[in-house]
């Protein structure tokens, strides 16, 4: 599959539902009653954004408003009669968010392609891409006007653009991606985490420095930590585009106070370690074919005990005593997790997570073969120092979040998607058969069981 066919496909497919979606729920639903608002005001304030008022309920920047204000006005130019005068609608907006869906199956296949340049066997990068941007959680938000789907393109423009080399560009993909949401500036600095052990990797090969350590990992970092005392110039040729990156987000934290813009009585941030776990449950949910495929589990099998059972059983319960503690003491339940009965995690947590007081650690028989499925996966291929890198920017990402939202894995299951060795033409299709049949049940469910609230006027909706 090239780049036009899909494109052009997957297009098509968002257009589809995109219409159907849009025709049922015209206005704005769930958190669009706060952002279609804003978006209007700078549409209005154009280009003098700091003058359009601000919705303090809104606790993210604004890059995602002013991005459509942008585009409403390079339409408008174009003399296109029906958007110049739609004074930026709903659809309008929708609409805007949407196209980040042909951008991502690009920024996508851009990841796949940098990380995996020779790779002749597995199905078509372009194609790779376009399965992945049906990944249901970023297909679903495309028909919303949310902040998540080009927050994932500018994460994944920047992530891409480094392994290629062209540092200054993705400096620039980094910075829109912190005015689109803040918290992407960790994966930013995975980026440059990244771009730093390639750098050490082209330092030690030309230096024909090898390691014969039984302990890989520690001996990476002190090879690494090596390179950074011996050739800080060479490294920092490569990562001073993110130096300033930064400081300058430093310096919006320090003006600002805190990383939270608008209301943070809401957005308490909290030590959530089990957030961790939940995002390894996810990625057993949706990574299916690439997790637990029979040949993947032989792979885990011979991961477990390559250094003795011994060894192997040891990790295995040092992770289950570490993981039940945790549970024990990092777990939260926020008040909207346990009001909002639109979202499917009121469900998981009321039915699977929180059905009884052992049902949070029954949950380990997913977590511990998941966490230790993703490392054997992730590390087939890549760097164990860099999986330790996406470990601790999941951990930087998800941790300090008290709300269990789904939302918010978005990113940290794309990147780590991408980071897996390419897959099979059978893998890569029984994925597309998962993804396609739970967006068309979750769609099924929003458009087909709608439900009233007692209290409140308007119809309600099953989403993510």
């Amino acid at each position: 599959m090239d780049i036009v066919s899909s494109l052009g496909f997957g297009g098509s497919v968002v257009a589809g539902v995109f219409t159907v979606l849009n025709s049922i729920v015209p206005e704005p639903y769930m958190d669009e009653i706060f952002h279609v608002p804003q978006a209007k005001l700078y549409c209005q304030h154009f280009p003098k954004f700091w003058e359009a008022p601000w919705d303090n309920m809104i606790t993210t920047l604004p890059g995602t408003y002013i991005y459509s204000s942008i585009l409403h006005q390079v339409w408008s130019y174009a003399k296109i009669e029906e958007i110049s005068n739609d004074e930026c609608s709903t659809t309008f907006l929708r609409a805007s968010v949407a196209l980040f869906s042909v951008l991502n199956i690009y920024a996508i296949q851009s990841c796949i392609q940098a990380l995996y340049p020779t790779n002749k066997e597995s199905p078509s990068p372009w194609l790779q891409g376009l399965v992945l941007s049906w990944f249901p959680l970023l297909f679903f938000f495309n028909f919303f006007y949310y902040t998540d789907c080009g927050s994932t393109f500018f994460v994944l423009m920047c992530y891409s653009t480094a392994l290629q080399k062209r540092y200054l560009l993705s400096g620039i993909f980094g910075t829109i991606s912190i005015i689109f949401r803040q918290t992407n500036v960790v994966w930013v600095l995975f980026s440059v985490g990244a771009v730093f052990l390639r750098t050490c990797n082209s330092i030690l090969k030309s230096d024909k420095r090898t390691s014969t350590t039984r302990f890989p990992l520690l001996s990476r970092t002190v090879d690494c930590l090596s390179c950074l005392y011996q050739h800080p110039l060479v490294v920092l040729r490569d990562i001073w585009i993110y130096v300033f990156v930064t400081v300058g987000f430093l310096i919006f934290v320090y003006l600002n106070e805190g990383i939270v813009v608008g209301d943070r009585s809401s957005h308490r941030p909290v030590l959530h370690v089990a957030q961790l776990l939940y995002f390894s449950f996810f990625c057993a949910l949706f990574g299916g074919p690439c997790l637990w495929l029979p040949t993947r589990l032989k792979e885990l099998i011979v991961f477990l005990g390559r250094d003795g059972m011994v060894l192997g059983l040891l990790k295995v319960t040092t992770m289950i005593l570490l993981f039940s503690f945790i549970i024990a003491k990092f777990t939260f339940a926020h008040k909207y997790l346990l009001a909002d009965n639109r979202h499917y995690t009121f469900y998981i947590w009321r039915k699977i997570i929180d059905r009884n007081i052992w049902s949070k650690y029954a949950m380990l028989c997913v977590y511990v073969p998941s966490w230790l499925q993703m490392s054997c996966q992730f590390c087939k291929k890549q760097d164990a120092l860099l999986f330790l890198g996406f470990v601790l920017t999941c951990g930087a990402a998800l941790i300090p979040a008290e709300l269990l939202e789904f939302r918010y894995f978005i990113l940290p299951y794309i990147m780590f998607r991408v980071h897996l060795p390419p897959q099979t033409g059978l893998a890569l299709a029984w994925e597309a058969v998962i993804y396609i049949a739970i967006n068309a049940t979750t769609i099924f469910a929003f458009i087909k069981w709608p439900f009233q609230w007692p209290n409140a006027p308007d119809t309600q909706h099953f989403m993510w």
